[in-house]
Formats: structure tokens, C-alpha cells, sequence
């Protein structure tokens, strides 16, 4: 396998990384020897000297250590001291000289060897190019770090450093080892108390307002003895039984609740009835509302917050369903189709209920929509008879037997299978005649065209079955000027509500069939016309038209649905439908037949 430059750089990058990395936890894991198996004192700097001749800089050597370092007994008796770098300003002459130690070479640990120091952080600084210079170079220079302490007779130790202003000015950049020596007032030395106010300082910036009382004022309390701990230190031991005290304080501090309180406004806002709801939209509010996690601290009131918003979204964007009508639509199909036997005062009221009706509401007004069926039932079941108003002036029509006269009575072709009318119902008037002679009864029909599209037919033959099941054909009467007939007349031994008939108009897309029907006669709205038996009603009444009917928008000649024109418009394209089919098959079969008889 060949390996490129480009990739062998990567490698090498990655292995040095790699080394950082775990040069760097070597050095976390020694600086974290504060343990209970350690001990830490703060110990004063006698000097830090240098054999540099020029004074200046053994005045600025002398403080680079600070003041003090702090010196870590281990378990095994061995000791280490903790160091804090300072930056140095050296005056040659009165110009200053900024310089850092740039790095600690080794530091002797016994006669046999030595033991590199560990850098625990490091820091930006500047140094100056050179003596006179006025040019100052940036540089990363240690910040802290420990050495392994061998400690002479007199407390001193020898340290072996670079400095970079030195390096630069003197050993043209390169790196220039000088010995120091360090020597520590051992006999000043005191219990080291600087973890325990670095967690003083750092827990006296926790804020109250998260907090319960009880919790906050332990910590405080602990904070208390803390301080008086690091004015007087007594021990390591108690120094570090503080720590341990102080710890626990801090972590023993319990958050407020998160407040709910939006939470709960908003599930209360919650609909009750979920019904009238799309489901979609409803499982998007349940979603919201089960995602709500209870008990959470007051550090996660962002999180509570945004369970309110969610909540509070998706009421907003529930989606509420269509009304149900069903018991509108049920209470108008109830409604008689033939109105002109009720008062016109009852009828008026059936007819406003119905014209009071909204569509288009939602099932939040379904209550509404309710009212609007409750109406109309309570308006039909209210219609008054007319006859009912004048009974006692007017004699009852006998059906049975019927006097000598000329009658009037509604009639609607109706359906022969079906309680409803013919799509062929239009055809007829809605009125019929009937004279009565010598006990024969004759039934007058009279008929009108039928249009549908540029297609326009009549009635042009009607047959009857008689008592005895016979079918006798009816007369027609009168014609208009077309030829198409308008009257037809039949005799009848007895007057029924239903009478079976065929009707057939000529239509020869339909193919002159006969179309079974019944003509449905309302025998309690009859009524005599006159008494006179000797002339024929050729003359079709003149139809009530909306005036007798009950209507509202969709609503013609009655009131039940899916009747009237629109009817006839699916009848005649059904029956369209039907012959083009048949004229399809028929011309495919004679296409064939050429075929079939040369393949023979």
C-alpha cells in the first residue's frame, strides 16, 4: 500500500495529538493529588536567585515565583511544590524589558537524576526581542505547574529554566538553559487554605432566588465556618474536614419547582367534548398535553414554559367537524308534498322553519342545528286540516260511495316499487278530475311535456289494471297542437289510493317500452266541484304550483328529495346510457362479422 506525504502528515499529526492528549491526563491525574491521602501547605519564598551579574535582572528573577508556593506531602512522604509563573519586567537603563520564564528544563530530585516538571496551564505574555529593542514578540509561556521537591539542608533547590528575553537577546532565539535557585522558609510554613477559599469565593456568587430557604441557609451557615477555617487554620485535617463540609453544603442546595402554573391554565382550556373535533387535530392537542413532564426544578422553567406554548398551540389549531343535518334532512323529507289541505297559517310556519335552516355550521353549533329539525318536526306535526276548521258545515266524502257530481282530487305518478314519485312525475298535472254518474266513476289525467336537453316527450300511451288484474288501455281525450296528447280518461269500479299503471312515451331511444308506474291518488283531499254529471272536464285546474307547496331552495312540486326535474334528468341519461351501450355492441358484432366469415 503506498502511503502519499499528504496522508503521512495526517498520521503524524494524529499520533502527536494523541500523545498530547495523554500527556495532558498524566498531568490533570498529578495535579489531582489533593486527596485525603496528600496534605498541602502554603510556604513562604525566601529567594529565588540567579548568577546573572546585572542587578536588574536578580531583581526581577527574585519575584518571578511570587510570593509564596504551596508544597504537596504525598502519602509516601515525598513532596512536590505547586508554582504560580509571574511575568518580569527588567530596567536596563531605564527602558523596561518584558521577559517570562519560557520554560522549566528539569529540577534536581536526587544525585542520581533528574525529573521534569509538569505544566498544568499556561498563558499568553510578550517578551522583548532584544536589549534596546522596542519590539515586543507574543508568546505561550506556563502559567502553572509542579516540580518534585529534594530540598538541601538550607531549603534551597536548584531549577533549571529558559527565559525568552534572555534566549532572544543573548543566544540569538535559541533556547538557553540558566540555573535558579529556589529557596523556601520551611520553618513559616503553614496549612495551605487556598482550595477552600477558591470554593468560598466561588459559592458566595450562588444566587438566592433558585434556592429553598432551608438548603441556601446551610450553605451560608457552612460558608461561615469556611471563612473562620482559612483565618485560623488548625489542621490539615480540619482544613480538610471543612472542604468535605462545604462540598456537601453545596450539594445538599434544593432548586424551587418549576411554576406550572401556565401549564395548568392551558390544560384547562382544554375542550371538553373532543367529539367535535377532527381526529387528527384532537391527537395533536393529546400529544401536547401527555408530553408534560411533572416535578421538574425551577433551572428547567424554559422546558415547563414551553409545554404551556404547546399546549396553548394546539387548542389553537384544533379543527372542528361539519354539523350533522341527518335530523334536518329526516324532518323535511317529513313534510307532506301536497299542502293545499292544511290551513295556509299552519303551512307558513312549516315553510319558515324550513327556510330558517343554516347550512354549513360546524359541530360546535350542532345544538343549533338541532333546534333547526326540532322546528320543522314541531311545525308539521302542527299543520291544521281545512276541512277540520268547517266539518261541522260540510258533509265527509264517502270514498266508498261516492255521489253523482264532478270531483277534484291531487295526484302524483308515483313510483311503481318505491314510496316515491316516478322520475316520470312531472309529465302529469297535479290535479285530476273525476265525474261521477249513475254510481261509474271516470278518472280525467291530464298531461304536459317533458324536456330533457333538446329532447322533449309526452305521454302518449297510458294503460290501466283493473280490479280483476286486466289491463285496459286509457282514452285520450284531447291533444295539443303537436298531436301530443293531453288529457287521457279512464273508468274505475272503485277509487283507491294507489292505482297500477304503465305509461309509455314514445321515445325511441328507449326503445317504445312501457314503464311500469302507479298514480297515487290523495283520497282525503277530494272534493266536489259541482254537481253537474254532462259535460266532460277536458280543461286541466289550474295547478297550485308553490302557492299549495311547501319549498326551500332545492324544493319544487314537493318536498321530498331527489324528485321533480332533476329526476327525469337521471332517468332520461340512464336510459341514454343504456342505448348507447346497446348501438356500441351492435356495431362491434357487424364489424366481426366480415372476419368471422373469411377465417371460415
Amino acid at each position: 500500500m503506498t502511503i502519499t506525504k499528504q496522508n503521512w502528515f495526517k498520521r503524524s499529526i494524529s499520533f502527536l495529538l494523541t500523545i498530547v492528549m495523554i500527556l495532558s491526563v498524566g498531568a490533570v491525574n498529578v495535579f489531582a493529588q489533593n486527596n485525603d491521602n496528600v496534605e498541602k501547605y502554603t510556604v513562604p519564598i525566601k529567594s529565588l536567585t540567579t548568577s546573572a551579574p546585572i542587578q536588574a535582572v536578580k531583581e526581577a528573577f527574585n519575584k518571578a515565583f511570587g510570593d509564596n508556593v504551596t508544597v504537596i506531602v504525598n502519602e509516601d512522604g515525598t513532596k512536590s511544590a505547586h508554582i504560580k509563573n509571574h511575568h518580569m519586567i527588567i530596567d536596563f537603563l531605564g527602558t523596561n524589558h518584558h521577559a517570562n520564564i519560557a520554560s522549566i528544563v528539569d529540577a534536581d530530585v536526587s544525585i542520581d537524576g533528574v525529573q521534569n516538571a509538569t505544566i498544568l496551564s499556561t498563558k499568553e505574555e510578550i517578551y522583548t526581542k532584544g536589549i534596546g529593542s522596542s519590539e515586543n514578540i507574543k508568546i505561550t509561556v506556563p502559567d502553572e505547574f509542579i516540580i518534585p521537591l529534594n530540598l538541601d539542608e538550607n531549603g534551597s533547590q536548584d531549577i533549571s529554566i529558559t527565559v525568552d528575553f534572555m534566549d532572544s537577546a543573548m543566544h540569538g532565539g535559541k533556547p538557553s538553559p540558566t540555573t535558579v535557585t529556589l529557596t523556601l522558609d520551611m520553618d513559616k510554613a503553614v496549612v495551605d487554605t487556598s482550595e477552600l477559599q477558591a470554593l468560598i469565593d466561588e459559592y458566595e456568587k450562588i444566587a438566592k432566588e433558585n434556592y429553598t430557604d432551608d438548603s441556601y441557609e446551610e450553605l451560608q451557615t457552612a460558608i461561615k465556618k469556611a471563612k473562620e477555617v482559612v483565618s485560623e487554620p488548625q489542621s490539615i485535617e480540619n482544613v480538610k474536614t471543612m472542604i468535605k463540609d462545604l462540598k456537601a453544603a453545596k450539594e445538599n442546595l434544593k432548586f424551587y419547582g418549576a411554576d406550572y402554573s401556565a401549564v395548568n391554565k392551558a390544560i384547562e382550556k382544554i375542550p371538553a367534548d373532543s367529539s367535535i373535533y377532527t381526529k387528527e387535530s384532537w391527537a395533536a392537542l393529546e400529544n401536547a398535553k401527555n408530553a408534560v413532564v411533572n416535578g421538574l426544578d425551577i433551572t428547567k422553567q424554559d422546558v415547563v414554559n414551553g409545554y404551556a406554548a404547546s399546549i396553548e398551540d394546539a387548542i389553537s389549531k384544533l379543527v372542528l367537524k361539519d354539523a350533522d343535518y341527518s335530523a334536518v334532512e329526516k324532518a323535511i323529507a317529513s313534510a307532506p308534498q301536497d299542502t293545499s289541505k292544511y290551513t295556509d297559517e299552519s303551512v307558513k310556519k312549516v315553510k319558515d322553519a324550513i327556510s330558517a335552516v343554516k347550512y354549513g355550521l360546524k359541530a360546535d353549533k350542532q345544538n343549533e342545528v338541532n333546534a333547526m329539525a326540532a322546528a320543522i318536526t314541531s311545525a308539521v306535526a302542527e299543520l291544521k286540516m281545512k276541512d277540520a276548521e268547517s266539518s261541522e258545515n260540510n258533509d265527509v266524502i264517502d270514498i266508498k260511495n261516492l255521489k253523482d257530481g264532478m270531483y277534484e282530487i291531487p295526484v302524483v305518478l308515483w313510483n311503481a316499487t318505491q314510496d316515491k314519485p316516478s322520475m316520470a312525475s312531472v309529465s302529469l298535472n297535479e290535479k285530476a278530475r273525476i265525474v261521477v254518474k249513475d254510481g261509474r266513476i271516470t278518472v280525467y289525467i291530464y298531461t304536459k311535456p317533458m324536456t330533457l336537453g333538446t329532447i322533449t316527450a309526452s305521454l302518449q300511451e297510458m294503460k290501466i289494471q283493473q280490479v280483476n288484474g286486466n289491463w285496459e288501455a286509457a282514452n285520450i281525450e284531447t291533444k295539443s297542437n303537436d298531436g301530443n296528447p293531453t288529457c287521457f280518461s279512464f273508468s274505475l269500479d272503485e277509487l283507491v289510493e294507489f292505482l297500477t299503471v304503465k305509461v309509455n312515451p314514445h321515445v325511441e331511444i328507449m326503445g317504445n317500452a312501457d314503464i311500469d308506474a302507479r298514480l297515487k291518488f290523495d283520497l282525503a283531499s277530494i272534493k266536489m266541484i259541482s254537481e253537474k254529471t254532462d259535460e266532460k272536464p277536458l280543461t286541466p285546474p289550474t295547478e297550485s304550483g308553490n302557492n299549495n307547496q311547501l319549498s326551500n331552495n332545492n324544493y319544487s312540486n314537493t318536498i321530498s328529495p331527489q324528485t321533480g326535474n332533476n329526476s327525469n334528468i337521471v332517468f332520461w341519461s340512464a336510459m341514454l346510457v343504456t342505448f348507447a351501450g346497446i348501438v356500441l355492441v351492435m356495431l362491434s358484432i357487424n364489424k366481426r362479422k366480415p372476419l368471422d366469415n373469411k377465417n371460415s
